[in-house]
């Protein structure tokens, strides 16, 4: 029955007519709307998640450039102890020393330019001091050669003991942990 536009039981029968014509597009739009609201949210919950993983991987990352950075550093490290503290009084064939040195040569892949040219100042000192060394064990019956020998190590040991008493100053930026440093507040 068509709306009159008069009032009482035929005017309710219309408007219940209209009502139920409605009614199922209504619903269909409002569990639209239900349904874009349920994915949005779910899909802001996604994002959120993916930047948390993000953060996790990066502090990973950094987790484990840490390690090798400090595995190179321990190495520099040994390197200069073991060569200022043993001197002359190794075997030629010194396979700890050795490792450590290949060890220290990894620095380029890991570390910027500027400690790089310090694994290297070592790395040469070092090459000096055992060069010097096997000449002066092999020549020991010559004094001249020996004493020459002698000051080329003892040259290549007073710098190497220089740059391990700076060697954590040297290293300090690029062995930090600045994610947990805090900036100092002038």
């Amino acid at each position: 029955m068509p709306f009159d536009g008069h009032t009482g039981e035929g005017a309710m029968v219309g408007w219940l007519d209209i009502a139920k014509a409605f009614a199922s597009p209504l619903a269909t739009v409002v569990g639209a709307v239900v349904a874009v609201y349920v994915a949005w949210s779910i899909g802001k919950a996604q994002v959120r998640t993916a930047g948390a993983q993000r953060d996790i991987a990066f502090d990973k990352l950094k987790h484990d450039l840490f390690e090798r950075r400090y595995e190179i550093h321990t190495a520099a490290k040994g390197i200069m102890e073991r060569v200022i503290r043993t001197g002359t009084e190794r075997p030629i064939d010194d396979f700890e020393l050795l490792a450590m040195r290949i060890k220290l040569g990894e620095g380029r892949f890991f570390f910027p330019p500027k400690p790089v040219a310090l694994f290297e100042t070592i790395d040469q000192l070092t090459t000096q001091h055992e060069v010097a060394r096997m000449s002066w064990e092999r020549d020991n019956d010559n004094d001249a050669i020996r004493v020459r020998q002698g000051e080329l190590m003892g040259d290549a040991i007073a710098k190497l003991s220089e740059i391990h008493r700076q060697f954590p100053k040297l290293m300090q930026a690029e062995m930090e942990f600045s994610q947990l440093t805090v900036p100092d507040r002038d």
